[in-house]
């Protein structure tokens, strides 16, 4: 039987304070931990990094009322996968009404969850819209 724990290589928790020029430090720090582990995922950098970066800046955006809120991030190395989620202490957003899938238009507001979907396989939000996890999968 295939166990969850069993496929655990590694696990993360970071903190972010809700200020915008601390993104940086924490993407060096997942890139960090993926440069120092064996995995099978094509262009993994590269797709973390642009998603990362998306994910922390709405979390900071949309989900902090103030410079001190704190956004959680929760980072596995697991056997073929890579899971990213972020947590943040605001009302969350109805993702149920979104579409995720890129269209050539050129709005204002909308693009970082959709370039999210494109380069991560797997996009899922807790119900109250403030948590989103993807996932990166590597070769079989």
């Amino acid at each position: 039987m295939d166990n969850a724990a069993d496929n655990l290589i590694k696990k993360y928790n970071f903190t972010l304070t809700a200020q915008a020029n601390k993104i940086n430090e924490i993407i060096n720090e997942l890139l960090k931990v993926v440069n120092n582990t064996d995995h099978s995922i094509p262009d993994i950098e590269f797709r973390l990094e642009i998603a990362a970066r998306e994910i922390l800046a709405n979390a900071i955006e949309y989900g902090c009322k103030d410079h001190n809120d704190e956004i959680e991030i929760l980072f596995s190395i697991e056997q073929n996968k890579i899971v990213l989620s972020v947590i943040d202490p605001g009302e969350g957003f109805n993702w149920q009404e979104r579409s995720f899938e890129i269209v050539p238009v050129l709005d204002e507001r909308g693009r970082g969850l959709k370039m999210i979907n494109k380069v991560s396989d797997e996009m899922d939000f807790n119900d109250k819209g403030n948590q989103i996890k993807i996932t990166f999968l590597g070769g079989k």
